[in-house]
């Protein structure tokens, strides 16, 4: 197989159509479309459905493309080797967490990898559970991170034979509130003092919902959900207009209740907590610059 025609390929399905893939390879449009039907003429196969409107693979096409990942993949990763042996870490790093993961959590790791590294091009996605695992497996990402309630372990977040799963850290989970709240200047309160408020939640899915309907649920509180907003940034602006209040990670109003524009309150009770974990295929296990970063994010376990 000429790997020119698969590279083209593969930048044609992620790029998602005919000029991203021209785009992100520097070559014309006609170029990749060329390329394209000399690999499905030299192979006899038919890889895209022509009579859809958007890119679409055809089953075969799909296949090819799940093995073209892996070869880049191990391709980048062969890079990276020879830049190690000639002592340097180069190449790329495709992260995949989730919105506290990667918009608070992982921010410090980052900028430390990129002083240490500064030849490594990082790619953060933020995405929902199910999507990190899938990217990771397909080898669309190097590292996921993943939320789970404070009880999770790592057989717990996937059961996928091919994925390693390993602690990150722990996010203690505090009520927000706006500074003239009532509750304000209180230092802890339990799951039944919510019956009376008013909740901003993430949207049905999130990790730390569940973890807030599973405390209610066990006190035997019925919630009273004012709004349901799909991003931390959004709750805490909601929080401080003073349409309610919401649990929500440590990190995550940390700026906030250091400027006085939020106060984060403890909730009493076990689990209210959550653990995040790192996720990495088994084939990418040696890859330097998968090592590299993981020795520098590993960080203690928040208490």
């Amino acid at each position: 197989m000429n790997l020119h025609h698969l590279r083209i390929f593969h930048a044609l399905v992620t790029a998602g159509s005919f000029t991203g893939a021209a785009r992100r390879l520097g070559i014309s449009q006609p170029a990749v479309t060329i390329q394209v039907r000399e690999l499905e003429r030299s192979s006899g196969v038919r890889l895209l459905d022509r009579r859809a409107r958007r890119l679409q693979l055809t089953d075969p096409g799909q296949a090819l493309f799940k093995i073209s990942e892996r070869v880049f993949a191990l391709v980048d990763e062969a890079e990276a080797v020879l830049a190690q042996a000639g002592g340097r870490i180069a190449g790329s790093l495709r992260i995949s967490g989730s919105g506290t993961s990667g918009t608070y959590l992982l921010l410090p790791a980052l900028t430390a990898f990129r002083r240490r590294y500064p030849g490594v091009r990082v790619q953060l996605e933020i995405s929902n559970s199910r999507h990190v695992l899938e990217q990771v497996a397909s080898f669309e990402a190097d590292l996921g991170v993943l939320a789970g309630p404070d009880a999770a372990t790592p057989l717990t977040v996937t059961d996928d034979p091919r994925l390693v799963v390993q602690p990150f850290v722990r996010e203690p989970l505090v009520l927000a509130v706006p500074p003239r709240h009532p509750w304000s200047r209180r230092r802890a309160i339990r799951v039944a003092d919510l019956a009376d408020q008013l909740l901003i939640v993430r949207e049905p899915g999130s990790t730390t919902r569940r973890v807030l309907e599973s405390q209610l649920e066990a006190a035997r509180v019925t919630p009273r959900i004012a709004m349901e907003l799909g991003s931390n940034e959004a709750i805490k602006h909601a929080v401080g207009a003073g349409l309610g209040v919401a649990l929500l990670g440590a990190t995550v109003i940390e700026r906030e209740s250091a400027a006085g524009r939020l106060r984060g309150i403890r909730v009493r009770g076990d689990g209210l907590s959550l653990r995040f974990f790192f996720v990495y295929h088994r084939d990418r296990a040696h890859a330097p610059v998968l090592r590299a970063f993981l020795g520098l994010a590993r960080a203690p376990r928040r208490d």
